[in-house]
């Protein structure tokens, strides 16, 4: 069933996705976007921007992050750098670090075939309620990325991380 977007969150955990060179991906950069928009209907709320540095990346994730939103208007002190992670589990699990036990009504931003999984490993780390706050994806590589969250998701449950 459809959640609005929730209002007023104090923080929002933008997932990372692939950076080519230092330019984010599309999928990433439709996650910048969304997060840039609620972040300007929402001045209180604060973002953490978690992702590493992965094969072919020149920077992390995070840091490519921080240069678009910055560039896109939102204020740097607003914005939080979890530069470590190179999964889901581990975007999460940092980030949660970073906000030392704030985990109530928490938004994760992440492509729309990738929400599901995010919450369910949000709440078995411990977040309470997390909100999910969907980015569009690429219509034409939609299978590709069900077919993908399948498998992960089965890879997932093997691991018991959820």
């Amino acid at each position: 069933m459809f959640r609005p977007e929730p209002a007023g969150l104090a923080y929002l955990i933008v997932l990372g996705a692939h950076v080519m060179g230092t330019v984010p991906s599309r999928a990433l950069t439709r996650r910048l976007e969304k997060a840039g928009a609620y972040l300007r209907e929402n001045p209180k709320t604060k973002a953490v921007l978690s992702g590493g540095k992965g094969s072919g990346e020149d920077i992390t994730e995070a840091l490519a992050m921080y240069r678009w939103l910055t560039d896109f208007g939102i204020e740097g002190s607003r914005l939080i750098l979890e530069d470590r992670s190179t999964s889901t589990l581990e975007n999460l699990r940092f980030s949660r670090n970073i906000l030392r036990g704030h985990t109530r009504d928490v938004g994760l931003v992440t492509n729309n075939f990738h929400i599901w999984r995010s919450l369910l490993l949000a709440r078995q780390l411990g977040y309470e309620n997390p909100r999910g706050i969907s980015a569009p994806s690429d219509p034409r590589y939609q299978v590709h990325y069900l077919v993908r969250e399948f498998f992960a998701l089965i890879k997932e449950k093997i691991k018991k991380n959820i």
